[in-house]
C-alpha cells in the first residue's frame, strides 16, 4: 500500500484534479474532517455529518444560507432552474414546501399508499384507508369542503349513508353547551346548539324562524314571538293558525272545520274554561253522546240530547232550579212550534196555541146594513178566545138578528154570552149568545116571567148607529 502525506494538492490553474480512478474507492481515515471551499460542503467524519453552507452541521445533513435556505429535488422533466421541480425552504422563521411544476401535484402517502393530494390549481384530497378514494376534498376554486364528495355544492358539503355533525362539550357529561354560530357579516345573527343541557334554535334579531316542508313554508316563529303554522301573517282573514305571543289562538280554514276536540272512552269534560286559574265553565259530554255547555258547579248549563234542550248543572240535569232571563235581563222573543207547560206537566198545564187578529163581523140575517167596521179584534189563548167588535149600523127587517163571521167555530156543548150595547133601539138586558158549532151570534132579551121565554131580537128593532159587543167562548 502506498502513502502519501501532503499539506495541499494544488492543481495546476485551468486543470481538473482528479482522485483515483474509475472503480477506485477513496477512503478518508476515521476523524478526518473534508472542506470544499469553506463553507460550500463540509463532511464532518468524526460525527458522521455532512454540512452546506456550514461547517458545524447539527444533523446528518444540513443546509444552511445567511437568509434564505433551499433543497431542490429536479430531473430531466422539470428542469433545473431556481423555480423548478420539488423544493424545501426555509425563510426567516418559517419553511416551506414547493412543487414548482405548474401541472404537477404533491403527493403524501404511508405504508405504500396515498394519504393527502395537493393537486396544482390548490385542491386538497384527503383519502379513506386503501388510499384509492378522496373522502375529505377541498375545493379551491370553488371554496368548498366536501366530506364523501369530491364535487361539493355548498360551502360545507357532507356525503354519506347517514351523516351527522358531533360536537362534544369534554367539560362536562350532562348539561351541555355546545353550539354552531351563525354570523352576519361580523356580527351573529343566531346559533343552533345546546345550553345547560337545553336544545335552543336562537335568533339574535327582530327576524323569523322558518320551518318548510316540501319547498314550502309551513310554520314560523315570527319577530314577534308569534307561532304561525300554515300562513305566514299574524291575521286572523287567511287559512292557517296564530298562537299569539300573549295567549291568544286564531285559527281560520275556509269550508271546513277549524278545530277537532276528541275525547276517548269515558264521559266528560272535553273544554274547560278558566279565569285566573279557577274553571268557570265546561264543554263535555254526557250520557255517551249527549254534548252539555255549562259553567262552573254554581252556575247553569244546557245538555243537548237526540230531541231536547235540557238544563244542566253541576254535571248532572237540572229540574225545576233554573230560570230564563230575569227581570231585568229579559228574553224579547219566543218561537214555539207546539205548546208551552206553564206551572205543571201535565196536559191541563199546557198552553198550544196564542194568536191575536181581527175578524171581519157579518149580518146572517135581520136585514141591516153594517156601514163601518170601527174595530173587530180578537185574542185567543190555547182553547179560549175572546172577540171584541164596535160597528156602525143602519136598516133591518123583521128576521132574527144575527152577526157572523167569529174568527173561530164556538166548541161542542159550548155556548157563551154577554151583554150587547145597541146604541139605539133594541131592549134593556140585551145580550148575546155564541151556540155550540156556530160562527155567528144570536141576540136576546129576557122575558123577565119566569113562565114565559125569552125573546129573540129581530132587525128592525135596533136602529141606526152603532152596536158594541165583546165575548169570550171556548173554541174546538
Amino acid at each position: 500500500m502506498s502513502q502519501l502525506e501532503v499539506d495541499k494538492i494544488i492543481p495546476q490553474s485551468g486543470t481538473t484534479l482528479t482522485i483515483g480512478d474509475s472503480g477506485d474507492t477513496v477512503n478518508f481515515a476515521d476523524g478526518t474532517a473534508l472542506s470544499i471551499d469553506t463553507n460550500t460542503l463540509y463532511i464532518d467524519s468524526a460525527n458522521n455529518r455532512v454540512g452546506i453552507g456550514t461547517t458545524s452541521p447539527g444533523r446528518k445533513l444540513t443546509l444552511y444560507d445567511d437568509t434564505d435556505s433551499y433543497f431542490a429535488l429536479q430531473n430531466s422533466t422539470s428542469g433545473t432552474g431556481t423555480s423548478d421541480g420539488f423544493q424545501l425552504q426555509i425563510f426567516s422563521d418559517d419553511a416551506y414546501v414547493w412543487n414548482y411544476e405548474s401541472a404537477g401535484n404533491m403527493h403524501f402517502g404511508t405504508s405504500g399508499e396515498f394519504r393527502q393530494t395537493i393537486a396544482s390549481n390548490g385542491d386538497i384530497s384527503f383519502y379513506e384507508d386503501t388510499g384509492t378514494t378522496p373522502k375529505f376534498y377541498w375545493d379551491a376554486s370553488t371554496e368548498r369542503l366536501g366530506i364523501g364528495t369530491t364535487t361539493p355544492s355548498t360551502a360545507l358539503h357532507i356525503d354519506a349513508n347517514v351523516p351527522n355533525i358531533r360536537l362534544t362539550d369534554d367539560a362536562v357529561s350532562t348539561s351541555a353547551n355546545a353550539r354552531i354560530d351563525l354570523y352576519g357579516s361580523d356580527a351573529r345573527s343566531g346559533y343552533v346548539g345546546m345550553s345547560s343541557g337545553n336544545l335552543e334554535i336562537w335568533h339574535q334579531q327582530a327576524k323569523n324562524i322558518r320551518f318548510a316542508t316540501s319547498n314550502t313554508e309551513a310554520m314560523r316563529i315570527d319577530s314577534s314571538g308569534n307561532l304561525l303554522v300554515g300562513k305566514t301573517n299574524n291575521a286572523l282573514s287567511n287559512d292557517g293558525i296564530v298562537i299569539r305571543e300573549g295567549g291568544e289562538i286564531l285559527a281560520t280554514n275556509t269550508s271546513d272545520l277549524t278545530a277537532n276536540f276528541n275525547r276517548l272512552s269515558t264521559d266528560g269534560d272535553i273544554v274547560s274554561f278558566y279565569k285566573d286559574g279557577t274553571t268557570i265553565g265546561k264543554i263535555g259530554v254526557d250520557l255517551t253522546d249527549n254534548l252539555f255547555i255549562s259553567g262552573n258547579s254554581s252556575h247553569a248549563g244546557w245538555m243537548f240530547s237526540s230531541s231536547t234542550v235540557l238544563p244542566y248543572k253541576n254535571g248532572a240535569l237540572a229540574d225545576n232550579t233554573l230560570d230564563i232571563g230575569a227581570t231585568n235581563a229579559r228574553v224579547k222573543d219566543i218561537y214555539l212550534g207546539g205548546g208551552l207547560y206553564v206551572g205543571g206537566t201535565g196536559t191541563a198545564n199546557k198552553l198550544d196555541d196564542y194568536e191575536e187578529g181581527t175578524w171581519t163581523p157579518t149580518v146572517d140575517s135581520g136585514g141591516i146594513t153594517i156601514t163601518t167596521i170601527n174595530n173587530a179584534n180578537y185574542v185567543k189563548v190555547g182553547g179560549k178566545v175572546t172577540a171584541t167588535c164596535y160597528l156602525s149600523i143602519q136598516g133591518g127587517d123583521t128576521s132574527l138578528l144575527q152577526i157572523g163571521g167569529l174568527p173561530f167555530t164556538v166548541g161542542s156543548s159550548n155556548y157563551a154570552v154577554n151583554i150587547a150595547d145597541f146604541g139605539k133601539g133594541g131592549f134593556k138586558g140585551a145580550y148575546g149568545r155564541a151556540s155550540e158549532n156556530a160562527t155567528n151570534l144570536q141576540f136576546f132579551v129576557s122575558s123577565e116571567n119566569t113562565s114565559t121565554n125569552r125573546t129573540q131580537l129581530v132587525g128592525n128593532q135596533v136602529g141606526t148607529g152603532y152596536f158594541i159587543f165583546s165575548i169570550t167562548y171556548l173554541t174546538t
